[in-house]
């Protein structure tokens, strides 16, 4: 939650708390203090007593619209400082505290106490309390999108495919992950891809049928390619003579539904069924 300080010119004709010492007294742990200096950056308005003082109360961090000092010091504390520069002039006899916990403006933004912020090496974004849930929301769909995209370029899809605006936007028809990465053109060379169909379950022995086999499974829990040409025996009341070896897995019989028959084997390898 944050906790805002207005700071003005200090024209010096009456003493003053020090700046921001009383947010800092108020906050409660996980708590960030936003302090608002119209951008200055020729004066400091957060330096290393601030930032100790919000270690010992477990401030989350600081957001500074202005410069801050100190910083080797909130560097060996570990205390995130957000600021537009670095000075060395302190605020002593320039700058005084006009109000804490009211709305404040940063950087063209109203940010009223007990809204949300996030903050990262890519900058600063506030989150009115009222709206956190809508913006949650939005954020994630957007986490999703971008994490499809990403899937897309790591299975060797083009970028020019894989990312484009409307997608981003959540405005193109949605696609399975992978999708793009199946439509772009094959390296020569490449591997076959497999299937992205779940491994059907797996059944006991039952007279042939004379019907394909479902494709065998691969150890991820995933169909792979057909295994092979599958003999045609005549059909028997017994089923089927060949099996799944335990070096297949999962384990499932020839014999299942469905299935076509090939004499059995032993040893590693392509297993006795396939889709034909």
């Amino acid at each position: 939650m944050v906790r805002t300080v207005a700071l003005e010119p200090d024209p010096g004709d009456a003493p003053s708390p020090h700046i921001a010492t009383a947010a800092v007294a108020a906050a409660a742990p996980g708590d960030v203090v936003v302090v608002a200096n119209d951008g200055r950056t020729d004066v400091s308005c957060w330096g290393g007593l601030l930032s100790l003082g919000s270690v010992r109360r477990g401030i989350a961090g600081v957001i500074a619209d202005g410069a801050c000092r100190d910083v080797a010091e909130a560097e060996e504390y570990g205390f995130p400082v957000f600021a537009r520069g670095t000075t060395p002039r302190t605020a002593r006899g320039r700058l005084r505290q006009r109000a804490v916990g009211g709305t404040v403006t940063v950087a063209g933004v109203e940010v009223e106490e007990g809204d949300l912020v996030v903050a990262d090496g890519s900058g600063v974004a506030f989150v009115p309390r009222a709206r956190a849930e809508q913006v949650l929301e939005r954020a994630e769909q957007i986490l999703a999108r971008e994490a499809a995209v990403a899937a897309d370029l790591r299975a060797g899809a083009a970028v020019d495919r894989a990312v484009h605006d409307a997608r981003l936007a959540g405005t193109a028809s949605p696609g399975r992950p992978g999708e793009a990465a199946r439509r772009a053109p094959r390296p020569p060379g490449a591997p076959p891809r497999r299937s992205s169909r779940p491994c059907p379950p797996r059944r006991s022995p039952t007279p042939w049928t004379g019907s394909p086999c479902p494709g065998p499974c691969t150890g991820s829990g995933r169909c792979a390619p057909a295994c092979g040409r599958a003999a045609r025996p005549t059909p028997s009341s017994t089923g089927c003579a060949g099996t799944w070896r335990p070096s297949w897995r999962p384990a499932i019989r020839c014999g299942a539904p469905g299935a076509s028959c090939a004499p059995a084997r032993t040893g590693s390898g392509s297993p006795p069924c396939s889709s034909r």
